[in-house]
């Protein structure tokens, strides 16, 4: 048995291979692929094809007896050289590193996004918080009025209420609503309900004609919130053969 191996321009395949002849004319047989490896290997390449290469050769062992298994190592390790332990523990720290360093970022991240929602939250507080103390303030100047209408079903004497009567925008606007938001409850209050589901599906077409325009993957989610441009795009992208 040989060892074969085939390159192209960006990977180089490896098989074991029987020579023999039939009918006279020589006839290689094709046993078994041993894998392939990019070109060129980096150090993980190659750990990972050796890695490979024993449980192929063991699924392999009613057929190679262990001359021809340790002569076959020879080949190919002369050719795709075996990772030293020192290679080994170089790839394993910079593996580490980098793990450290994603997810140092990835922590950055989670907490820049609560930091946003415990303003968020703090914010929506306040909002309740006013609109409650608006709401009382209203319900006071309610039961007031109610109870002059009650003195004066009574018979009671009232002061004041002799002018025009004030008109709801009035005292909107001195509860302090501003006139863009009074224009847009009239504009609201004329819609039917077919209004209402046109609004809905233009609001909804241009969501998902801002999300097609946006750019996919890591870009993009950099682009979304700059909290996570503490993430480097490459960082992201890459993945570790263990």
């Amino acid at each position: 048995m040989f060892v074969r191996f085939r390159a192209s321009k960006r990977r180089l395949d490896v098989s074991l291979i029987e020579p023999g002849r039939r009918d006279g004319k020589p006839r290689h047989e094709h046993i078994a692929s041993l894998g392939s490896i990019p070109q060129p290997p980096s150090v993980a390449d190659r750990f990972s094809f050796w890695r490979k290469l024993y449980e192929r050769l063991a699924n392999l062992s009613n057929r190679i007896d262990a001359k021809t298994y340790a002569r076959v190592l020879g080949l190919i390790h002369a050719r795709i050289p075996m990772a030293t332990a020192e290679e080994q523990r170089s790839v394993q720290l910079a593996n580490a590193e980098a793990e450290a360093r994603n997810w140092e970022a990835i922590a950055g991240v989670f907490a820049a996004d609560a930091d946003d929602s415990k303003r968020l939250v703090a914010t929506v507080e306040q909002t309740v918080a006013d609109k409650r103390s608006a709401a009382k303030a209203a319900a006071e100047v309610a039961n007031a009025a109610k109870d002059r209408i009650a003195r004066i079903e009574r018979g009671e004497s009232v002061s004041g209420g002799l002018g025009k009567p004030k008109e709801i925008a009035g005292a909107l606007i001195e509860a302090g609503f501003t006139k863009a938001e009074l224009r847009r409850m009239r504009r609201s209050a004329e819609f039917t309900a077919e209004d209402f589901e046109a609004i809905l599906a233009e609001k909804q077409r241009r969501a998902r004609a801002a999300s097609d325009w946006l750019p996919r993957g890591s870009v993009g989610v950099r682009l979304l919130n700059p909290a996570r441009a503490a993430i480097p795009v490459e960082d992201l992208n890459a993945s570790n053969d263990e």
